[in-house]
């Protein structure tokens, strides 16, 4: 249920809990959100492109305050209106590799950064490094996945971390 009223602290805590999670809508940046949990809120910003929905997290709200949060999900809607001034198609996977986890940093935990940066530099790094993002396809991920099987564990988590900055790049590219 999202809900349309003054983005501050005091008018979140007013609003009725309809549920577990929700959603306050921005008055200046229609697009920019105050995504409220039990546990804790959230800057989101979303929007349609192409008849697909885009969100992304910006990160916690107590770490960034409104104009900052507004400023971030403007940069973010200019990214989607002009995708080519970000990634072009030549973009390696070590290029994207590190904006990637700074982009994604505000919706993880710590210890969670740690282990996807792990990930990245001891397992998927010194297979797709150099590799473009648009070159990789399911085959060469089936093969390095065969490289790993002594390692199911660590295999399976960098599998998930591949996936999801496959995903995030193919918004980009």
């Amino acid at each position: 249920m999202s809900m349309k009223s003054q983005n501050t602290k005091r008018a979140a805590n007013a609003l009725p809990v309809p549920k577990d999670d929700f959603v306050v809508w921005d008055d200046a940046l229609s697009q920019l959100g105050r995504r409220v949990r039990k546990s804790r809120e959230t800057w989101i910003v979303q929007t349609r492109v192409e008849g697909k929905t885009k969100r992304r997290t910006l990160g916690a709200c107590g770490e960034i305050k409104i104009e900052a949060a507004r400023v971030l999900a403007q940069a973010y809607l200019d990214e989607l209106t002009n995708p080519n001034a970000v990634a072009q198609g030549d973009t390696t996977l070590a290029e994207f590799a590190e904006r990637f986890l700074e982009d994604c940093s505000g919706q993880w935990k710590p210890t969670t950064l740690k282990g996807h940066r792990h990930n990245l530099t001891g397992q998927i790094l010194p297979f797709f490094g150099t590799r473009r993002l648009a070159g990789i396809g399911r085959g060469d991920v089936l093969d390095w996945q065969r490289g790993l099987a002594h390692l199911a564990g660590t295999r399976n988590r960098a599998l998930a971390v591949l996936s999801s900055l496959m995903c995030i790049s193919s918004d980009l590219i």
